[in-house]
């Protein structure tokens, strides 16, 4: 029993060393356990209840926690006990941006106008940005420590899918939001889906597999089109942004086929959780999806068969999948803009064969554009049309500076540039949600300034 006691207490151990490591840098450690409370607790407190005005107790928590942790840190800087940097023009630009906020915010308070939760939420945005700046390692760790939040937040998601019953976290004030909903498992999607690709550790390989499964799933369920649309094509862009190595096609394929395995049985999710679409799918659209499966998958493996078995699957890349990725990936933009521009005509298509869900799609794509309302919306409602052209400017800059990180190479960083430009292209879909922004902001922050790591270089191979 005294065995077993150190056994269990040393796996303990190891547990918590592996989930929430001893800082390495002493000079960040404010910003690293404030990333770590932001990536691992904050997504798991999903009340909203509203406290004081129009702010919910989760948007007091973000702006109290990080209104202490800028406090903190400006102690210490001045003590020299945390990491100063060198002030680029986007800094400035911010820093400019956040006086402008803080103004409003003062006149408003003025005129004893209480409507200030958006500035508030902007300015504790443009907090994050400048506590998160210092850190300038532990990305990847940092991406599966909100992996993990959001495995025991997709636990709650599908028991309170599969019995209806209130769950542990009360997911089910999460999916009352169907703006939060979708921008967070965006994300979640996201992170899983590019993690997985590029693991090398069996035990990491499965947990991904997994989260990105679950994921899907429940965008099909609390989502909406447009979120499905953008991890769809994340899934696809996966061949151009790593090298297309035999390993990593192979995964791709795995996530493309399980993306239209659990598509084509929403009605059964459906029936299971009570959930109905606002276009509900039936079961034979489900069977037209896996008749088209199973020929994709018959020629594909017809053409496996032709990868040299005798060499390196990780030096060989698959130049001609590549291809084939670009021309679905073509086809996908030309099925999306068709089915936004011409919604109308397509209704009024006679339903035949296949028919039929590309009705039912382009009615969900459409619906989901007029449901959201974007943060560009917002900004010019606020603001004017100074608010829009400002945020333009900001989208510029930053993609510019992605740019540059790009060229670095290094599979982390592109990662986490990946995952920063879906952030700016879904500002013009979804407006900035408590739920997810925060931790959007930590990772276009680490895309911003991260560092090279040291891989090892790799002798291709084409196919």
């Amino acid at each position: 029993m005294v065995i077993n006691m150190k056994i269990y207490a040393e796996y303990l151990k190891s547990l918590k060393n592996t989930i929430f490591p001893e800082s390495s840098d002493n000079t960040s450690v404010i910003a690293d356990y404030y990333i770590r409370i932001m990536l691992f607790l904050y997504p798991m407190y999903l009340a909203q209840d509203q406290i004081w005005g129009l702010f919910t107790d989760k948007e007091i928590i973000y702006f109290i926690l990080s209104l202490l942790s800028i406090i903190l840190s400006f102690v210490l800087l001045r003590k020299r006990k945390v990491n100063q940097f060198r002030m680029k023009f986007i800094d400035i630009y911010l820093i400019l941006l956040a006086i402008v906020m803080v103004m409003m915010i003062t006149v408003r308070l003025i005129r004893k106008d209480m409507d200030i939760e958006s500035e508030i939420l902007l300015l504790c945005f443009f907090i994050t940005y400048f506590l998160v700046r210092s850190i300038n390692s532990g990305y990847k760790y940092y991406l599966s420590l909100l992996m993990i939040s959001a495995a025991f937040l997709y636990a709650g998601m599908i028991k309170y899918c599969l019995t209806g019953t209130e769950s542990l976290f009360g997911v089910e004030a999460m999916l009352r939001q169907p703006e939060g909903t979708a921008t967070w498992l965006i994300l979640a999607c996201c992170i899983s889906i590019l993690l997985y690709s590029k693991e090398v550790k069996k035990s990491w390989n499965i947990f991904y597999l997994f989260m990105s499964a679950a994921g899907f799933l429940l965008l099909f369920l609390y989502g909406d089109m447009i979120a499905a649309c953008i991890v769809w094509i994340i899934i696809l862009i996966v061949p151009f942004i790593f090298d297309a190595t035999v390993n990593l096609i192979k995964k791709n394929l795995i996530l493309c086929f399980m993306f239209f395995f659990l598509f084509s049985c929403i009605p059964l999710f459906q029936n299971i959780s009570g959930e109905l679409l606002e276009y509900p799918y039936n079961s034979l659209n489900g069977i037209i999806i896996l008749l088209f499966l199973s020929i994709a998958g018959l020629f594909i493996c017809n053409y496996w068969t032709k990868i040299p078995k005798d060499i390196n699957p990780e030096i060989i890349i698959m130049k001609k999948f590549r291809r084939w990725y670009g021309q679905v990936l073509m086809v996908t933009g030309i099925v999306l803009a068709v089915c936004i521009l011409t919604s109308r005509p397509i209704s009024d298509l006679p339903e035949k064969f296949g028919i039929r869900i590309l009705k039912i799609f382009s009615a969900s794509l459409v619906l989901s554009i007029q449901a959201n309302k974007s943060f560009f919306q917002f900004l010019l409602e606020e603001y004017g049309l100074m608010g829009g052209i400002f945020w333009i400017h900001l989208t510029i800059i930053i993609i510019n500076r992605l740019r540059k990180q790009w060229k670095k190479e290094d599979s982390t960083v592109k990662i986490l540039i990946v995952i920063s430009v879906i952030f700016l292209v879904q500002t013009f879909f979804y407006q900035l949600q408590p739920i997810s922004t925060p931790m959007y902001v930590i990772v276009l922050t680490f895309a911003l300034y991260a560092n090279r790591s040291k891989d090892k270089e790799v002798i291709k191979v084409n196919d």
